[in-house]
C-alpha cells in the first residue's frame, strides 16, 4: 500500500474513533465550593430573600406561583398539588440561623415526595449555585435534580454552617429541584449565570470530524476509480 494511502487510512480511523468517543447528551460539573463555582461562571445574579420575613411573621408563598425574583420562580411543591414555601427570619428560631439572613424553606420529606423547584429565566442559563440547609434534623441530605436529567445527592451541614451546591452544564438548565432525604430543604443566596466554555462543544467537533472524513473518503474513491 502506498505511503499516502496508509496515512489517509490512519486519519480515517482516528476520526472514526474520535466520533465514537464523543460524549452524548448534556455534561455537567458539580461544585461544593462557591468560590470555585463563581470562577467557572459569568454574569452571576443572586437572589438573597432578604426582607421577605420578620421575626414574628414568616413570608408565606405557598401557592402555585410561589415567589419570583430576577426571573427566577421558586415553588414549594408536594405532589400532586399541594404547595408549601416560606421565607424564614433567623430571629424567629435558631433553626433558621445560618449566618445569611432570611432563608427559603420548602416542604418536609415526611410529607412524601416534596421539593423546592426553581424555574430558570429564559435565555440559556447553564450554571447555578445555592447555599443549602436542612431543618429537622439540621444535617441531612438533599437530592438535586436538573432539567438535563442529572441527579446528585449532596450533604448539608449542622447548624449554623450552610453547605453549597452548584452546577455548570454544556446544555441549558431550565429548572432545578431540591428534594430533602429527610427534614425540610432550605436555600439562600441562589445564583445563576453562564458556564465558562473552555473547550469546543462536542457537536462542533463531531461535525468537523465527519466533514473531514467525507473529504478523505471522496479522495480515496476518486483515486481507486482513476
Amino acid at each position: 500500500m502506498p505511503r499516502e494511502s496508509r496515512l489517509s487510512l490512519l486519519l480515517i480511523v482516528a476520526i472514526v474513533c474520535a466520533f465514537l468517543a464523543a460524549p452524548a447528551g448534556a455534561t455537567s460539573v458539580l461544585y461544593t465550593d462557591r468560590i470555585t463555582w463563581e470562577a467557572a461562571t459569568s454574569g452571576i445574579f443572586t437572589a438573597d430573600f432578604e426582607g421577605l420575613a420578620t421575626a414574628a411573621i414568616p413570608g408565606n408563598y405557598s401557592t402555585s406561583g410561589g415567589y419570583t425574583m430576577g426571573g427566577l420562580q421558586f415553588i414549594g411543591l408536594t405532589p400532586p398539588a399541594s404547595y408549601y414555601l416560606y421565607a424564614q427570619d433567623p430571629a424567629s428560631s435558631q433553626n433558621y440561623t445560618w449566618g445569611s439572613g432570611d432563608v427559603l424553606m420548602g416542604p418536609l420529606a415526611a410529607w412524601g415526595g416534596g421539593y423546592i423547584q426553581v424555574n430558570m429565566p429564559s435565555g440559556g442559563v447553564t450554571s447555578f449555585g445555592t447555599n443549602i440547609m436542612t431543618h429537622t434534623p439540621f444535617a441531612a441530605q438533599i437530592v438535586v435534580t436538573l432539567s438535563t436529567g442529572d441527579t446528585r445527592t449532596v450533604d448539608t451541614f449542622t447548624n449554623p454552617n450552610p453547605a453549597f451546591v452548584g452546577f455548570t452544564s454544556d446544555a441549558p438548565i431550565t429548572f432545578v429541584r431540591l428534594a430533602p432525604v429527610n427534614g425540610a430543604p432550605m436555600i439562600d443566596n441562589f445564583s445563576y449565570g453562564a458556564a465558562a466554555q473552555e473547550t469546543p462543544e462536542a457537536d462542533s467537533l463531531i461535525l468537523g470530524g465527519v466533514g473531514l472524513l467525507g473529504i478523505l473518503l471522496g479522495r480515496r474513491v476518486r483515486r481507486l476509480a482513476a
